[in-house]
């Protein structure tokens, strides 16, 4: 008998679907703008690039100055407090506007109408924040337009007051070649299609749809994917999100941003999985001697997606 697989909530999916790395999040081409800084108290923030290549915002974050700092993105689990605790000077919150409204303001009362906001450590002073609109998830909802002004209001330990950098952008005039590749696998209750691909020189944006999607997520097991191109060569997932909020027809959607696959490829690999839980029922997943997921691959779902 085959075994039926679902996806997870959209809170978790929000979380596992854009890699361990990432620590930081809200939801709510070459480089395009000159470096922009803000300066406050003892450490301070540049810009040191940000792009916009139409399907994500990428920022990196530089911080200077100030002593005994540790890393912008950090921190630990406190076991007797229960909480999380980020070292000084390290991101708390970024509160972020496009064009002069906050983002949890756009769309309508649902989370994944809104653009979603993440950030990462990119070495010890150094930071990635990266955003997309909610367009591929389900909703008919707008994409970013082609100019956009940011303003990012940055919460540091110990500082009262947030650092604020302010952000022009353009979208890259680099050529972005869309595939619809109509592609649809299917095993056991699960049917699984590639709807869209936008592929640009820095990125590929993933619209993936489970038509027949169930919520009945505590008897069934949780689907997610790796990306590798057609060479074999693993392909970083940038963002990740998924829902079934946003249409009335019970189908989930998935919005993957990849890094751009090397010039000899010609197609990128979608290969499912279902990690391993543990088996004392806290639906925690079980992790190999490196820390990293046991995932066993959905052969009959996987499938292959054009460049062009």
């Amino acid at each position: 008998m085959k075994k039926p697989f679902a996806v997870m909530s959209t809170f978790a999916m929000a979380t596992i679907i854009a890699g361990s790395a990432l620590l930081g999040s809200a939801h709510a081409a070459s480089p395009s703008t000159p470096a922009a800084h803000s300066v406050q108290q003892a450490a301070s923030l540049q810009v040191a690039e940000a792009f916009y290549d139409g399907n994500h915002i990428s920022i990196k974050l530089q911080r200077t100055g100030g002593t005994g700092e540790g890393h912008l993105v950090g921190g630990a689990f406190d076991q007797k407090s229960g909480e999380y605790v980020v070292d000084k000077n390290s991101i708390t919150r970024i509160v972020m506007y496009i064009n002069g409204k906050a983002i949890h303001e756009y769309g309508n009362e649902k989370m994944p109408s809104k653009p979603s906001l993440s950030w990462m450590a990119d070495g010890k002073d150094a930071a990635i924040i990266r955003m997309t609109d909610a367009s591929l998830l389900g909703g008919n909802l707008p994409a970013f337009t082609d100019k956009l002004q940011l303003r990012a209001d940055i919460y540091l330990e110990g500082q009262k007051q947030p650092q604020q950098v302010s952000i022009p952008l353009q979208r890259s005039t680099a050529k972005a070649v869309v595939v619809k590749p109509g592609l649809t696998k299917t095993f056991g209750n699960v049917k699984l299609t590639a709807s869209q691909a936008v592929h640009t020189a820095t990125s590929t944006r993933l619209q993936l749809i489970l038509p027949n999607y169930s919520a009945d997520l505590e008897k069934h097991r949780e689907l997610l994917f790796d990306f590798v191109d057609d060479q074999g060569n693993t392909l970083e997932r940038l963002t990740g999100r998924g829902t079934d909020e946003l249409n009335a027809n019970e189908q989930f959607y998935y919005d993957f941003v990849i890094e751009a696959p090397s010039k000899d490829a010609t197609g990128i690999v979608v290969k499912p999985f279902v990690p391993v839980l543990k088996k004392d029922g806290s639906r925690q997943f079980e992790l190999d001697e490196n820390g990293n997921l046991i995932k066993h691959y959905v052969k009959q779902l996987e499938m292959t997606i054009p460049l062009k």
